[in-house]
C-alpha cells in the first residue's frame, strides 16, 4: 500500500528508506515448522559429531546448499535468506529452541546489526526436545 507522498507504508515505522523498503515476510505455519525442523535437525547433528559451533551465516548458508535445486533467481536466493534468518531469530527469541553462545561478544561487536548477527554462534537449547521425539 502506498501513502498519499508515493512512498511505501512500512510496518514499524523504521525511518525513510525510500523505494526498495523489505516487503513483509509471510509463510505457512507448516513451511515454518519444516525450515525450522531442518535448522534446529543440522544443529543438534553438529553437536553430536561434536562440532559444537555454528554461526549463524553458516547456518543460512548450510540451508541454502541443501534448497540449492528449488532456488531459480537471486531474488528468490534474497528472499530465502530473509525468511531463513527471520526463522532463526524466531527459534531464538520466541520459540527458544536455539541460543546465542556469544551474545556478550555480538553486543559489543563493530557493524550494522546484520552482520552481527551473522555472526552469532548457535546451539541447541539443552531443554529442547524436538517434536516427534
Amino acid at each position: 500500500a502506498k501513502s498519499p507522498g508515493g512512498k511505501e507504508k512500512a510496518a514499524g515505522g523504521e525511518g525513510a528508506a525510500p523505494a526498495k523498503k523489505k516487503a513483509k515476510l509471510e509463510i505457512t505455519q507448516v513451511e515454518y515448522e519444516q525450515i525450522s525442523l531442518l535448522l534446529t535437525g543440522h544443529l543438534r547433528a553438529k553437536e553430536e559429531r561434536g562440532e559444537e559451533e555454528c554461526s549463524q551465516a553458516e547456518l543460512v548458508e548450510w540451508y541454502l546448499s541443501v534448497q540449492r535445486d528449488d532456488i531459480d533467481s537471486f531474488e528468490e536466493l534474497e528472499l530465502t535468506k530473509r525468511i531463513v534468518s527471520s526463522i532463526i531469530n524466531r527459534l531464538i527469541t520466541t520459540d527458544v529452541s536455539v541460543i546465542v553462545l556469544n551474545q556478550e561478544e555480538v553486543d559489543a561487536a563493530e557493524g550494522n546489526a546484520a552482520s552481527r548477527k551473522e555472526a552469532r554462534k548457535l546451539a541447541l537449547h539443552p531443554n529442547y526436545v524436538p517434536p516427534n521425539a
